[in-house]
């Protein structure tokens, strides 16, 4: 047992070194071609943005700040989308009023058309209503809460080789946190998936996307069956990937933002984002019981006392891993809400054991049991 304790330990050091090593160590930026696209301004593209319903004036902010990062990299060619509930036009008017003063240049498409479709994912409900009124070439999906840098638009534009059967999409991370039980997502985004995309990418195994943003050519979508698939899958991000030949991961990083959140509602956040994945990739999923040799401390302590001591130095140690990987991720998380820090070793197991439980996770309105709400999917 005590030599089966050691290997399991050190292949999971083996990767948080790989992580420590992946994450500080900047990406070699990705070979910028022209060959497909002579001005990328000249590129007319659609940006989706779909909204949810307005519950919290707060969060609205954060959108503005999110959206505002797209409206001002965008040129003449360029149009964004944004779909917004009938009821929630009130709350956005003044916004919108200082959008089209401060932007005049951008084409800002307001759709408030409830979607005609009300699949089980609200998100692909607004992204098919909103695809009837695309003009783009073009299309760039991107979650409402994703705040881009400086030179974005351009930039994925240039890397993106413009073939139907391609896409190219963003990783993301969360810069920041509003109060301290949003250190949860932060540790799950910037921790555990974080590095993971980025060795899929060094190694050439690169074969999902992101919410956060994904470039490809609206002639995808010539078979309604697709929109129905999407419709119908929490892991929409995947199941489009699936219909595509190659996928490109950009070398331009984006940000997301977490809202003010209790504990619990966090916790359950994270482990909806465990279920997604093991539902998406059950045997890469398994996989993870390598990277949690604290669960074995704990069992075979029970047979040996001695263990107990492993299981003080394993929490430690991913403590102090954690802490170093928030430390180059997540510059603005202020050192004060790293209090959960300390239970995010038992919760990540303890997450796994539970996603493989015959449980269902809320998303939006619905409750899922399974990666589709389709029978005949």
């Amino acid at each position: 047992m005590t030599s089966l304790l050691l290997a399991w330990s050190l292949i999971a050091g083996v990767w948080w070194g790989i992580a420590l090593l992946l994450v500080h160590f900047p990406r070699r930026s990705k070979n910028l071609s022209i060959s497909s696209f002579s001005k990328t301004s000249d590129i007319h593209l659609s940006i989706f943005k779909p909204t949810p319903p307005l519950t919290e004036r707060d969060r609205l902010d954060s959108w503005k700040k999110s959206i505002e990062s797209f409206l001002s990299q965008m040129g003449p060619t360029h149009e964004m989308l944004l779909g917004i509930l009938p009821r929630d036009i009130p709350s956005w008017q003044p916004t919108l009023d200082h959008w089209k003063k401060t932007y005049p240049q951008v084409s800002l498409k307001i759709i408030s058309d409830l979607p005609e479709k009300q699949y089980p994912n609200p998100k692909i409900a607004w992204n098919k209503t909103l695809s009837l009124h695309a003009k783009g070439e073009f299309w760039l999906w991107s979650d409402l809460d994703i705040t881009v840098p400086p030179h974005y638009l351009s930039t994925i534009l240039r890397e993106y080789s413009g073939n139907p059967d391609e896409y190219l999409t963003n990783a993301y991370t969360i810069p920041s946190i509003e109060n301290a039980p949003g250190l949860l997502d932060a540790l799950f985004v910037n921790v555990e998936f974080f590095p993971g995309v980025l060795l899929l990418d060094r190694l050439h195994l690169f074969k999902t996307a992101f919410g956060a943003g994904i470039l490809f050519s609206p002639a995808l979508f010539s078979d309604l069956k697709k929109w129905d698939h999407l419709g119908c899958s929490i892991g929409d991000d995947f199941e489009l990937s699936r219909f595509f030949q190659k996928g490109t991961l950009s070398s331009t990083l984006v940000s997301t933002s977490v809202p003010k959140n209790s504990f619990g509602d966090s916790l359950r956040h994270y482990q909806r984002w465990h279920k997604t994945i093991r539902w998406c990739d059950p045997i890469g999923y398994l996989g993870l019981i390598l990277l949690f040799p604290l669960l074995g401390a704990l069992v075979s302590s029970l047979w040996n006392p001695l263990h107990l001591l492993s299981v003080a130095l394993l929490w430690i140690m991913e403590i102090g891993i954690g802490y170093l990987l928030l430390q180059k991720t997540a510059p603005q998380i202020n050192s004060s809400s790293l209090g959960y820090l300390i239970l995010w070793p038992w919760i990540r197991p303890l997450t796994w054991i539970h996603s493989w439980l015959p449980l269902s996770v809320q998303w939006g309105r619905t409750y899922w049991n399974k990666p589709n709400k389709n029978p005949l999917l």
